[in-house]
């Protein structure tokens, strides 16, 4: 298993102890039951938190709160389950879907120092990497020998698809370009007639009435609208293309599904975005609503949540 991914700011990993667990680690059963719970969770957009979690478990496999509480010690303990306090409130993660290559972070970093020195530095012709690794030197205090080595690597890293295009031996930064994955015509799954929150069909959801599911291009996962707290202008919109459920989605620019913790959903396609592949990148998550780049084209029609 990769090192897990640092922890955005104001995160705080609960560390399991060493000391030995009482009764072992926890019955893989419940584990399993514990991360389904999470995974349900986070597909309505909720917060994996202790209450949250807890209601799952007493609902679908009737146990107490209290069990599930002293199930999540344990297992949190053992390393089978993540803990993440953030801003004094817990919640928790799945850890075989906190993890990331080391190296390919330290090219990423290098890759937004770039990013930084060629919007700073590009005077409409490009910028060269010499001057770059310049600018790199001077505005983060890094002299080390193999800086224009490292700069050179991270600016070919990001050819294609990456952020930067070369013109004559100098770069720029590329404008983002929607990688169309998804067929518009059959999806890759046979959709489920069943709603995956409420186990409801089309004709009966929780409220008792007829709604029409949603279902996911990729893994054919559905729901409704209602389960998934879409407004009906949001509906609209994303009955409009191939929709993907928060499982199966991927960055509109880069194409691809990794990284989840960075992924942004937009408020008003609910399309995915990384934050790092947005320019100009964001390091932090946004607070309240956000809308992508797509939705903010110029003339385009403002739909909200």
């Amino acid at each position: 298993m990769m090192p897990p991914r640092p922890l955005k700011d104001k995160q705080q990993l609960v560390v399991p102890q060493t000391e030995e667990i009482p009764g072992g680690e926890l019955d893989p059963k419940i584990v399993k039951w514990i991360l389904e719970a999470i995974c349900k969770i986070k597909g309505q957009k909720q917060r994996p938190s202790d209450e949250h979690i807890c209601r799952v478990m007493e609902s679908q496999h009737g146990h107490s709160w209290s069990d599930t509480q002293t199930f999540l010690e344990q297992a949190v303990r053992a390393g089978q389950i993540l803990k993440i306090i953030f801003k004094d409130k817990p919640s928790y993660k799945d850890p075989s879907s906190t993890t990331v290559n080391r190296a390919t972070t330290a090219v990423t970093d290098m890759r937004k120092m770039c990013k930084k020195a060629i919007t700073s530095m590009d005077a409409g012709e490009g910028c060269l990497p010499e001057v770059v690794t310049q600018y790199i030197r001077d505005q983060y205090q890094l002299h080390g020998d193999d800086l224009a080595q490292q700069v050179e690597t991270a600016l070919e890293k990001g050819l294609p698809g990456g952020g930067f295009r070369q013109e004559n031996g100098r770069y720029r930064i590329a404008v983002p370009v929607v990688k169309e994955k998804l067929s518009k015509t059959r999806p890759k799954c046979t959709p489920t007639l069943v709603c995956s929150f409420c186990l409801g069909t089309a004709e009966v959801n929780r409220d008792g009435k007829y709604e029409e599911l949603i279902s996911c291009h990729d893994c054919g996962n559905s729901g409704h609208p209602s389960c998934l707290k879409y407004s009906p202008e949001l509906v609209e919109r994303v009955r409009q293309e191939p929709w993907q459920c928060i499982e199966c989605k991927t960055c509109c620019l880069c194409g691809e599904s990794g990284n989840a913790d960075n992924l942004l959903f937009c408020d008003e396609c609910d399309k995915g975005f990384h934050m790092d592949c947005l320019m100009p990148a964001l390091s932090e998550m946004p607070d309240g609503k956000w809308t992508c780049c797509l939705c903010q084209v110029p003339g385009s029609p403002k739909k909200k949540r």
